[in-house]
């Protein structure tokens, strides 16, 4: 598999980002994106967009997701290629920008019951911070340090 490429998110993405999940407002995130405080970023592998994620590296002005800025939102990968590190590039990717904006710390929600994104996580040295009940399940918040 060749390198992926992360970048922002485009209009032109609409059609690949609807693949990797239907039913979200992905031409709202776009619009939403200012590329300074918010990112929606795509990874491209094989020149196709298979997945995404948004960063806040500021408070959006307004709603919000429970955590404090630098947070990591809506992190997702196409189904079919999940498994394959495209997700652990996408976070390392957020990692650098907040470093790079002068962030020394990142957040991470979760459910818990998204076990394989939990596990993801972990193994990526992001750490609990704290719980909160959500729907019928429960949301973890991770946090980790950034060197």
């Amino acid at each position: 598999m060749p390198l992926p490429l992360i970048r922002d998110a485009a209009m032109a993405d609409l059609a690949a980002l609807e693949l990797c999940y239907p039913g979200v407002d992905h031409a709202g995130r776009i619009r939403g994106a200012d590329g300074l405080a918010v990112r929606y970023l795509v990874i491209e592998s094989g020149g196709e967009v298979t997945g995404f994620g948004r960063l806040f590296l500021a408070a959006p002005l307004s709603g919000g997701a429970g955590l404090p800025p630098p947070r990591v939102s809506n992190l997702n990968v196409r189904p079919d290629l999940r498994g394959r590190g495209l997700g652990s590039a996408l976070v390392r990717e957020m990692e650098r920008l907040a470093r790079a904006a002068g962030h020394g710390v990142l957040h991470i929600g979760v459910s818990r019951e998204n076990e394989r994104a939990l596990a993801l996580y972990r193994r990526l040295g992001y750490d609990p911070l704290a719980e909160q009940p959500e729907g019928t399940g429960t949301r973890v918040y991770l946090v980790k340090r950034l060197a």
